[in-house]
């Protein structure tokens, strides 16, 4: 009986030793993968030998996509990446976390439906327009001050196509900085300049782009409507601060960027006021009015969603947080919170409805 039992740990060790050693060969193959990417400059064969390297290799993990992903140079190639690689995916069920590798959350949402979506049954509502909820004003009989160099707008029908033809950047910085050129070389209403700040995933970004705009526009009696676009009562308050500033005599102004943060002390006693609401939907009401009026960010939102124990009243308070959250296009990575596949699919439901 000792034999047997010396003779089975010796098998288990082999066993375990063969696979460390398959393991390490198999990071080594990505380690050199990635180095073979960073020395090549053309994108088109960066993701061919890329898409090739996963189509040889045998047991990829959704961590192996993300790391040679990230290294794509657009969104775009990250898409194309993906979407090949999946089928060859061994932990589908992490397949969720490649969505935050994406500058927009339209490729992230082009993915789902190109993937997981296609292996689930989901019943999405019909299409709902995510901005019915705006007042965009109309500028057609204005007949008060305008803008800077700002006499005529755009008219509607040729903005409708201009925004539909606009090629913005991937990336939110550059997105930012391109539609603030737009500003200065077109005369837009202040409804026009509200779509072009809806193109904006961040708070700070959509407000940065409206003070820019805020004596640009020619309709500026109508500008404080701009505020609409803004979900926190933060950005909000700022941005009406800034635009009934005294403009008569200052043109051109330096603009600054307003950061609004919940420090570790402040965050302390909105958790000690969760954790102290013994109600369940006090508790969640509570969450909702610290959210709306709170600038947390995204760790910080986690740990409020983790402070409630029912997954519907966790589902509720992910959704409301939408609106609110620094990064709407990250919201995905909240979804491991949810247990129950019927909660994951309304979650899905929500994000594809968003989008």
């Amino acid at each position: 009986m000792k034999k047997f039992y010396l003779l089975l740990a010796i098998c288990l060790m082999s066993v375990v030793a063969i696979q460390g050693q398959k393991d390490l060969k198999a990071e080594k193959e990505l380690s050199k993968m990635r180095s073979s990417i960073q020395a090549e400059k053309n994108s088109e064969r960066q993701l061919s030998s890329s898409i090739n390297f996963f189509h040889r290799r045998r047991g990829t993990t959704t961590r192996d996509l993300i790391e040679i992903a990230r290294l794509m140079p657009n969104d775009r190639s990250k898409f194309k990446l993906s979407a090949r690689v999946y089928p060859n995916i061994v932990d589908k069920q992490n397949f969720f976390n490649v969505f935050n590798i994406f500058e927009r959350f339209s490729f992230a949402i082009k993915l789902y439906h190109e993937t997981i979506a296609k292996e689930r049954v989901i019943i999405v509502d019909e299409e709902v327009d995510p901005h019915s909820h705006i007042d965009f004003p109309d500028a057609r009989r204005y007949r008060g001050r305008n803008g800077i160099n700002c006499r005529r707008p755009m008219s509607d029908r040729n903005f409708d196509s201009y925004i539909t033809n606009l090629r913005l950047p991937y990336d939110e910085k550059e997105r930012l900085r391109f539609i603030k050129q737009e500003v200065l070389r077109t005369c837009f209403s202040t409804a026009q300049v509200m779509k072009l700040g809806l193109e904006l995933d961040l708070e700070r970004d959509k407000l940065s782009f409206l003070k820019f705009a805020s004596n640009r526009v020619y309709d500026l009696g109508h500008f404080d409507a701009a505020a609409q676009i803004l979900n926190h009562s933060y950005y909000k308050e700022e941005l009406l601060r800034f635009i009934n500033r005294d403009v008569d005599q200052i043109e051109e102004i330096e603009i600054i960027e307003e950061v609004c943060v919940v420090d570790a002390d402040e965050f302390r006693f909105v958790q000690q006021s969760l954790d102290a609401e013994p109600f369940r939907d006090n508790k969640r009401k509570l969450a909702q009015k610290l959210i709306s009026k709170h600038c947390f960010d995204m760790p910080q939102l986690r740990i409020i969603f983790n402070k409630f124990n029912f997954e519907d009243d966790r589902l509720k308070l992910m959704i409301f947080a939408y609106d609110y959250a620094p990064e709407p296009r990250k919201m995905y990575q909240f979804r491991n919170l949810l247990k129950f596949r019927s909660n994951q699919q309304k979650y899905d439901r929500f994000l594809i409805d968003k989008q």
